[in-house]
């Protein structure tokens, strides 16, 4: 008689995890050069003392930025040079033994998926080539122009990583389940998993 054996799935943070630098940050400095630190720290001065003062959060800046850039690109521009972005600067951060890792599963038939907090338009050819699935903040589009919001309202970080994980995939507890972070904001998704590993990556 054969055992039923349950589905594998291993779920990646990005940021941290599978990189040694913020994605999200990297296009930034990709898109402004020189002028990073003013458009991206500057510019939000005030914001950042409200983030402090708890009267906003990270989540409301992070779309202030995103607005910003677009605004500064134009949407036509701020597209190709996030496409940009995946194939010159992307590489260049990725973390060999996370790589490895991620190919280790493949081979073994383990369908992976990326859980970030980053943005669909700076991971989906990364996600595409290598054939992984993908649950980050997704762009909306309006008149297919982007429109500098995020199509649901949370980011996807912390407890909202497993509400969106549980979403994609209902069966969660009947599969067994790998998990890799970095952060707090990883915790709950770890807490998820069979078997969790923090900070496993070193380069």
């Amino acid at each position: 008689m054969m055992l039923y054996k349950k589905k594998e799935i291993a779920l990646f943070d990005f940021d941290g995890t599978i990189t040694n630098k913020d994605s999200t940050q990297e296009f930034y400095k990709f898109v402004y050069k020189k002028s990073f630190w003013f458009e991206y720290y500057i510019k939000n001065l005030s914001f950042l003392i409200l983030i402090k003062l708890n009267i906003k959060n990270y989540n409301q800046l992070k779309i202030r930025r995103l607005k910003r850039i677009i605004d500064y690109l134009g949407p036509d521009e701020f597209k190709k040079k996030a496409a940009e972005f995946q194939r010159i600067v992307l590489p260049g951060i990725l973390k060999k033994d996370a790589l490895d890792k991620i190919y280790e599963f493949k081979e073994n038939e383990i369908e992976v998926v990326i859980v970030s907090a980053s943005m669909n338009v700076l991971l989906d050819e990364f996600c595409n080539k290598l054939n992984l699935q993908l649950i980050t903040n997704e762009l909306e589009i309006n008149n297919k122009v982007y429109s500098g919001s995020f199509i649901l309202e949370k980011d996807c970080n912390f407890e909202e990583k497993v509400s969106r994980i549980r979403i994609a995939y209902p069966d969660i507890e009947n599969m067994y389940v790998y998990a890799f972070g970095d952060t707090e904001g990883d915790r709950a998704m770890l807490k998820l998993a069979n078997e969790s590993f923090y900070r496993v990556f070193k380069k």
